[in-house]
């Protein structure tokens, strides 16, 4: 049985999600889908795997309609590169993060963001 991926699975809901808001993208193949759904989003064709798991605005919406939000602000720090490449490498699940918020739907990952003081780069 072929394992099924995180995006796979996600992207399943995220039509369905579509289609009660009766959105256009819905027609879209799976990969338009996720390009839509998260901003760094990528596929291997080599390795046939799917990366990437910082959301879009529209990706975003449709986690907080379905999952736990777990949102925190910051105005600690900066947002450098070095961070966006921390995170995109360590990751499990998707997370949203702009200028003024960063929002994970993951309790694990709220809970050591909040224990490392909102240190991005010890995540």
């Amino acid at each position: 049985m072929a394992e099924t991926s995180l995006h796979d699975s996600l992207v399943k809901q995220y039509r369905v999600y579509l289609d009660t808001k009766g959105s256009r993208h819905k027609n879209l193949p799976n990969s338009g889908l996720l390009y839509t759904m998260f901003s760094n989003y990528r596929y291997s064709r080599r390795n046939k795997k799917h990366t990437g798991l910082r959301l879009s605005a529209k990706g975003n919406e449709f986690m907080q309609s379905e999952y736990t939000a777990y949102e925190y602000d910051r105005e600690r720090f900066a947002l450098q590169s070095r961070t966006l490449l921390t995170l995109d490498k360590n990751m499990k699940w998707p997370y949203y993060i702009d200028r003024h918020i960063i929002i994970f739907y993951s309790e694990t990952d709220a809970a050591l963001y909040t224990l490392y003081d909102g240190d991005l780069e010890m995540l």
